[in-house]
């Protein structure tokens, strides 16, 4: 009876230990700030060809104009999914603010900030890659009126995609192997029900965390 206490009070303690290491691990992977890109270019031209250009790149890429005016413009794009489901880093809601400055009759300033919003994500490598050649096509389409980075654009998104189903389905995997775990030793060391609910519940919860870890730290 006693062994079995010092058990009970032991899984309690390495149960305290393994919550504070999931706390630790969430601050760690989840940003509190969202993701800021920022381009800042002359292009050889008018304005009017800029604005021109901005309206058509917006538009084919699917942002909603907010607000316009002749110097400045906020663009979003949004997604109706959870932010937990969000496969494909080009469904992540995002903002955009253009200022735009004449220097000369044919010379015009483009400052562009990409406000994108990482709520539920851990922004892995390919992801913040995403990102970076999604303002660098928005780049090259203003100077040059092309998206030749398009299919850069698309390859990266499709590795991104990639990348979060295989680690959807490790995290799957990892959470079946745990609980299966959690109920075998529970039931046969005879834990009270309890201690049973609290490994469960941890079984539960370290995939959705280590394996995004490991993730972000082995460079995926």
């Amino acid at each position: 009876m006693i062994d079995q206490l010092i058990i009970e009070i032991v899984t309690a303690v390495l149960g305290a230990i393994v919550t504070a290491i999931l706390y630790w691990l969430i601050s760690t992977l989840f940003p509190t700030k969202p993701l800021l890109i920022e381009r800042d270019f002359v292009f050889d031209n008018n304005e009017q060809i800029v604005q021109a250009r901005l309206k058509s790149y917006f538009l084919q890429s699917q942002y909603d104009l907010q607000a316009a005016s002749t110097n400045h413009w906020r663009l979003d794009r949004k997604s109706d999914k959870d932010p937990y489901q969000k496969i494909s880093p080009k469904s992540w809601n995002v903002k955009v603010v253009v200022d735009i400055n004449a220097i000369s009759s044919l010379q015009t300033a483009v400052i562009a900030r990409f406000k994108v919003d990482t709520t539920g994500q851990t922004v892995l490598k390919r992801e913040r890659d995403y990102w970076e050649a999604e303002a660098n096509m928005f780049m090259t389409y203003i100077r040059y009126g092309n998206d030749a980075d398009l299919k850069t654009l698309r390859t990266i998104e499709r590795k991104a995609q990639q990348q979060n189903i295989f680690l959807s389905i490790a995290m799957v995997i990892l959470m079946i192997v745990l609980l299966f775990l959690a109920a075998y030793v529970t039931t046969q060391l005879s834990f009270s029900p309890l201690v049973l609910v609290l490994c469960l519940g941890e079984a539960l919860i370290i995939p959705f965390l280590f394996v995004p870890f490991c993730a972000k730290y082995l460079g995926f």
